[in-house]
This record gives C-alpha cells, sequence and structure tokens, in this order.
C-alpha cells in the first residue's frame, strides 16, 4: 500500500529533478490520498516551480 509519506518523497524527488534540469515530468495514480497530498504540499512547491499539463512539456518527433 502506498502511503502519504511515500508520495511526499516522490514528489519532493520532482520537484528536485526539476530545479536541476529545468522541467519534469511526473505522472501520478488519481487516488484521494494523492489529491490529499499534492493539495498539502503544492503552496509551497508553485513557489518553487511552475506545474503545467503534460501535453506541454511533451513533444511529438516527426519520424
Amino acid at each position: 500500500m502506498v502511503t502519504a509519506s511515500a508520495i511526499k518523497k516522490q514528489l519532493r524527488e520532482l520537484i528536485r529533478i526539476a530545479e536541476k534540469n529545468g522541467q519534469a515530468l511526473g505522472i501520478g495514480h488519481p487516488h484521494q490520498l494523492t489529491y490529499d497530498v499534492l493539495a498539502e504540499m503544492l503552496p509551497e512547491y508553485k513557489h518553487r516551480v511552475q506545474f503545467i499539463p503534460a501535453s506541454q512539456l511533451v513533444r511529438v518527433i516527426d519520424s
């Protein structure tokens, strides 16, 4: 079972990667616990990084 602390750890790692590389892509499962953790942590992190839809970050490469 996934815990709130595990989700927080992953979110912190995602923010670290984004700050280091200028961008990062994170995918979360749509469970209530995920929403709860995001609601708790977003006020702190929205001042450090910009959250955008994945479609704004991912590009299709012509083959």
